[in-house]
């Protein structure tokens, strides 16, 4: 597969390294700076540079993009590059707020391509002894997570309320399940950079999260706590991801070295891209796929990209207003946007209705619009019968 890099974040152009190192794929054009391109040429890679992405999406032997551009315009260039039909891998966060991931979900249900978010911290193989240890002593009772960094919790952006970013929340859900409520505290009323934070909530499993954040330190760590009903299991990463770890239980204790997790990440792509259905000529559009960390069998999707920035919005809104959030856990798919939009349009017509009843008072011939107006809404209630839905999608067949 041919690649094309947009950007020098360091997530994509380690992605970059691990998929061109399998042989299997192959960086031909970089847009991004300078410092990029020279990185790249320290591992023998020296695709042609252009400075544009619309030169790079006119090149049409292309079969897919890494956008690792800026958070200024990584929501755009994501945009324009699924649109033009590319397979897309994309830097975490695709945006400040989840209103374009929903968008891109539905733009990849149009185009059939693949796209998926860069999250490497999913494919460490501790995770799946964790989850087997749920699977086995059932849902933990509290998971708590504790990151110390030198980097930053929040987005730089132009707006004066802070945009957070927080590390880890994919994680949480691969081990405990969707997020349901969630409640975030700074020390102060006024969110600094290097200000704590301190996350709390609830998962669906009735699992209760306790998120513990301290950025701009001079040490890193990382440590996730599962306290079940007869266990406590603790993963401990005392230099910080992705140095040596330990997971320690009740009577064992299992060592990690360090851990390179780029050729996971290359290898969850090529699994993804081989489980992509072949679209058929004149196949109407997909259907958002459910799959996710939290399925059954958890995979990597968007729909993981939507919730984590669904999370990161709910944190902005309790840092904000002082309270606790309910997560609406919304579905980027057609049929949603369709119940949607009925709805409004099922109002409007209700409050057109009275409109004609008031000035029917004063003009009798208008109560005639009623009956008009009253066929039209009732029309509405029976198309979403009238079109038939569509079935499950054939990745989550496969999956049975």
């Amino acid at each position: 597969m041919r690649f094309a890099l947009v950007g020098d974040h360091a997530d994509g152009l380690a992605v970059i390294r691990a998929l061109t190192a399998t042989g299997n794929h192959q960086l031909v054009l970089y847009g991004g700076p300078i410092l990029g391109a020279e990185y790249l040429k320290r591992f023998g890679l020296e695709p042609l540079r252009k400075h544009d992405l619309e030169e790079i999406l006119a090149i049409p032997d292309i079969d897919a993009l890494v956008i690792a551009s800026p958070p200024a315009v990584r929501g755009v260039h994501l945009r324009r590059a699924l649109q033009s039909e590319h397979h897309v891998l994309c830097v975490h966060p695709c945006a400040p707020s989840a209103d374009l991931a929903y968008e891109m979900a539905l733009i990849q249900g149009d185009t059939r391509r693949l796209l998926m978010p860069i999250l490497p911290l999913l494919v460490h193989p501790a995770w799946q002894k964790l989850r087997e240890i749920t699977a086995r002593s059932g849902a933990a009772r509290i998971l708590e997570f504790t990151w110390i960094g030198e980097g930053d919790l929040f987005l730089p952006a132009d707006e004066p309320e802070p945009r957070p970013e927080l590390p880890g929340w994919e994680l949480w859900r691969l081990l405990a399940g969707e997020i349901v409520e969630i409640f975030a505290q700074t020390p102060a009323e006024d969110v600094l950079p290097d200000d704590a934070l301190a996350v709390s909530g609830r998962f669906a499993s009735g699992t209760l999260l306790h998120g513990t954040f301290l950025p701009r330190h001079h040490q890193t760590s990382l440590r996730i706590r599962m306290v079940f009903a007869q266990e406590t299991w603790e993963m401990e990463f005392p230099d910080g991801w992705p140095g040596p770890a330990r997971l320690r239980g009740p009577v064992e204790t299992l060592e990690y070295p360090t851990f390179d997790p780029w050729p996971g990440v290359a290898q969850m792509w090529d699994s993804a891209l081989a489980a992509l259905p072949v679209p058929k000529p004149g196949q109407l559009p997909a259907q958002s796929t459910s799959a996710c960390l939290t399925s059954p069998t958890p995979r990597l999707t968007w729909l993981d990209e939507i919730r984590g920035l669904e999370l990161d919005d709910n944190v902005r809104r309790s840092l904000r207003y002082r309270r606790a959030y309910l997560l609406d856990l919304q579905e980027a798919s057609e049929e949603a946007s369709f119940k949607g939009t009925m709805t409004l349009v099922g109002c409007s017509l209700i409050w057109i209705m009275l409109l004609w009843l008031i000035l029917a008072v004063w003009l009798p011939w208008m109560a005639w619009l009623i009956l008009p107006t009253l066929a039209i809404f009732l029309g509405l209630q029976f198309l979403g019968y009238a079109v038939p839905a569509k079935g499950k999608s054939e990745d989550e067949s496969k999956e049975k």
